[in-house]
């Protein structure tokens, strides 16, 4: 039995075997056993979809438990730079089961492609993490590879029906994939009140039903108001409304909106990007280039 593979998992680990054995061979004559080699990781990718997708919950706690899963110091060094540890607090001491401390995300900064290489890093090392694949697909999304993006986001459906935020995400990709209508209809089933009516007002403005997206837009400003500063600006910079935006940006920036970590590389600001006001809220948040 393979130690590194669970009970469940050893069918899994006699295919890989019988690649690495092959491999070995190929190595050393000069039998071309490619094909072979190409079936049987064919054969691998199947047998681990199907043996993945019919889970127990004892096994999904296995997996949860597996000593040789990453922690989050192995995350640190592939998906962030300038990791800086905090230690401690003023009450008690340091508690070793925590970690947390000060990095720089390169998407953040504007980086997507050194961003997607992370992010990919960081998928290999834990599959089932719906979070990396959250970021993943934002990675991607934000290099324009729209399809993969939505086929990731379909995988985290999978994994977790209910999640909030998906069905926002989705939204987010139709829209830059200039499908209005698709994401209007996510946006709908978004359970994020917040992330829902912003959703639609974008939409309904792509979609030309000037009345509705301001009625949506009206909606978010009386329900939520200022908790919602970044989102409000996103409406009003993708028509192109700078000053609106601009007066939501800072009020955002007064409160700590923590949208705000995103304004460097979210495209919905690109309309008002070269507004002399944009530039000088990214100075004072140490995103400028």
């Amino acid at each position: 039995m393979d130690l590194k593979f669970l009970d469940f998992e050893q069918p899994i680990a006699e295919l890989e075997a019988k690649i690495e054995q092959l491999r070995f061979v190929g190595d050393d004559s000069q039998i071309n056993i490619s094909g072979e080699i190409e079936r049987l990781k064919g054969s691998s990718k199947t047998l681990t979809k199907k043996i993945f997708s019919h889970l127990t919950s004892w096994q999904i706690t296995q997996l949860a438990r597996h000593p040789q899963r990453p922690y989050t110091l192995d995350y640190l060094d592939t998906v962030f730079t300038d990791f800086q540890e905090l230690h401690g607090d003023r009450m008690y001491a340091d508690d070793e089961a925590m970690v947390g401390g000060l990095a720089r995300l390169e998407g953040i900064l504007g980086r997507q492609e050194e961003a997607l290489r992370y992010m990919q890093q960081a998928a290999v090392l834990d599959p089932l993490d719906w979070g990396i694949q959250f970021g993943l697909a934002s990675a991607y999304a934000g290099t324009e590879q729209f399809d993969q993006s939505l086929e990731i986001l379909r995988r985290v459906r999978e994994m977790d029906p209910g999640r909030s935020g998906t069905h926002y995400r989705f939204g987010r990709n139709y829209l830059r994939a200039d499908k209005p209508g698709e994401a209007l209809e996510e946006f709908k089933l978004e359970t994020f009140d917040f992330l829902s009516i912003s959703g639609q007002a974008m939409a309904l403005d792509k979609l030309g039903k000037t009345a509705q997206s301001q009625s949506q837009l009206n909606s978010l400003i009386t329900t939520i108001g200022e908790s919602a500063s970044y989102q409000i600006a996103q409406v009003y910079a993708q028509r192109g409304d700078a000053d609106s935006a601009m007066t939501w940006l800072e009020r955002g920036f007064v409160i700590r909106d923590p949208g705000l970590v995103y304004l460097k590389s979210d495209k919905t600001f690109d309309p008002v990007r070269s507004d002399p006001r944009f530039q000088s809220l990214l100075e004072k948040m140490h995103l400028a280039d």
